[in-house]
């Protein structure tokens, strides 16, 4: 019995694909953690300088409790206060992924406990990567808090 050769090479090709994407996904929430990781450690602005990409169009917006509020490039390098050690934990679920060439977007659910309060966080994230010279680096955010 002879197998037509067109949905063979479909199959390959969309395999690939699928690949490819599960790849830059693995790296895109290898980034997203990292982040989080070293907000534990490091000032804003290093922890910036370190997994963003940092222009005129950079952008983290963040809401909770009725305020909203925008940083942009110059406000991120000038936080240069770094956390205590071990201040918060933190638990990321629910990863969804876009990707479209050298743009890629990610939202995630996150769940921040913070130590001295036994207080929880509640939020729904999504970042937005570009890719430039090879590297992903996250160019925007948008961070929503909430009550359960």
């Amino acid at each position: 019995m002879k197998f037509p050769l067109f949905p063979i090479v479909f199959f390959v090709l969309k395999s690939l694909s699928a690949t490819g994407q599960t790849n830059v996904e693995a790296t895109l929430k290898g980034i997203i953690e990292s982040e989080t990781e070293a907000f534990t450690r490091m000032s804003f602005a290093d922890v910036a300088k370190t997994f963003w990409l940092l222009d005129d169009l950079t952008l983290f917006n963040a809401s909770a409790d009725g305020m909203c509020m925008q940083i942009r490039k110059e406000d991120f390098l000038q936080n240069t206060n770094v956390p205590p050690a071990g201040h918060a934990t933190v638990v990321k679920s629910n990863y969804r992924y876009i990707v479209n060439g050298d743009l890629a977007s990610a939202t995630y659910d996150q769940v921040v406990s913070i130590v001295e309060t036994s207080d929880k966080l509640y939020s729904r994230e999504m970042h937005i990567f570009k890719k430039v010279d090879g590297v992903w680096k996250i160019y925007q955010s948008s961070v929503h808090r909430f009550t359960p």
